[in-house]
């Protein structure tokens, strides 16, 4: 039976307690609020078993969420995301 990893408990691009899991060649579900932070984390793990769960509520760097990234900041570094209704958000260049 195999197990996948998942990073209900913190934030995976705040907290790498993820990263032996995912060197040890397990799959992983990393949900973050900071995908640009995340993804430059990402890098030494290329072909790994990884998929990024990045929630991007509209209120970061709000009284709710000041330590949250702003959504275009959030949604710039996730090349081809759509947004609401499956409209294009960033295309990403050709």
């Amino acid at each position: 039976m195999s197990k996948i990893g998942i990073t209900e408990g913190s934030d995976a691009a705040l907290d790498p307690r993820w990263q032996p899991w995912v060197k040890a060649g397990k799959p992983a579900i990393l949900i973050t609020k900071n995908p640009r932070l995340l993804l430059e984390q990402l890098a030494p793990f290329d072909g790994s078993k990884i998929i990024v769960h990045a929630t991007i509520t509209g209120n970061g760097g709000s009284i709710l969420e000041p330590q949250v990234p702003e959504n275009d900041h959030s949604l710039n570094a996730l090349p081809g995301t759509r947004g609401p209704l499956g409209a294009p958000t960033h295309r990403p260049p050709h």
